[in-house]
């Protein structure tokens, strides 16, 4: 897991450059290979799956320019993950 001084580094990254959508208070947007839009939490952005696909996603398509952060993989594979932070976080 991340510190909080890292945390507020690595999302003030992404909003910083193209303006992270912003769903409601405490979510974002995310959007998979094939397009799906997803809006997640934004404290999964300090678990380590999460921050790993969004590392992941700046080395495959740099930083987003639109405010569209796509991840490198698929729709089932990103609800697999939110699955098991969920599970997770729930015990």
């Amino acid at each position: 897991m991340m510190n909080q001084s890292k945390l507020l580094r690595f999302a003030k990254k992404w909003s910083q450059v193209g303006r992270a959508q912003i769903a409601s208070e405490g979510h974002m947007v995310v959007y998979t290979v094939d397009e799906k839009r997803f809006v997640i939490p934004i404290s999964y952005l300090s678990r380590d799956t999460f921050t790993e696909l969004l590392n992941m996603a700046e080395e495959v398509f740099g930083l987003p320019v639109d405010g569209r952060i796509k991840l490198p993989c698929d729709a089932v594979f990103l609800q697999s993950v939110i699955s098991c932070l969920k599970t997770r976080a729930s015990k």
